[in-house]
């Protein structure tokens, strides 16, 4: 099984300069980036101490409820929800009304949907 980049599970963007390496070219972190992150110029991480105390700050304040949603079609909003947060686990379509479990998970975003459509804002949990 292959891992993601942590970068692209966050949606960072890679804000350095293209660097060549012979053949192709390679996206790099910022000088800010770096320092922000605890990595290096290609995103490994050195320093994981700073490195989760900023990933914890990205999901502090990562989206976690989509009231523009409802209305949109149930895959065309899983699609919008996994997009802007890629880092969930699951994002679940229901039916509204259907029997689900009380758990609260910060990895997953229920869609209730009714007649083919989003009924209810999605949310974490």
């Amino acid at each position: 099984m292959q891992v993601q980049p942590w970068w692209t599970l966050y949606n960072v963007q890679q804000a350095g300069p293209d660097k060549d390496m012979g053949g192709w070219t390679a996206g790099t972190f910022s000088e800010e980036q770096q320092a922000m992150f605890g990595i290096n110029e290609e995103g490994t991480v050195i320093d994981q101490g700073v490195h989760e105390a900023a990933l914890a700050t990205l999901r502090t304040n990562a989206k976690k409820e989509w009231p523009e949603l409802v209305g949109t079609p149930a895959e065309q909003a899983r699609t919008a929800i996994l997009n802007e947060r890629p880092d969930l686990a699951r994002v679940d379509l229901m039916n509204a009304g259907d029997m689900m479990t009380m758990d609260m998970r910060e990895d997953r975003v229920r869609v209730m949907v009714q007649d083919g459509k989003v009924c209810d804002p999605p949310r974490v949990g």
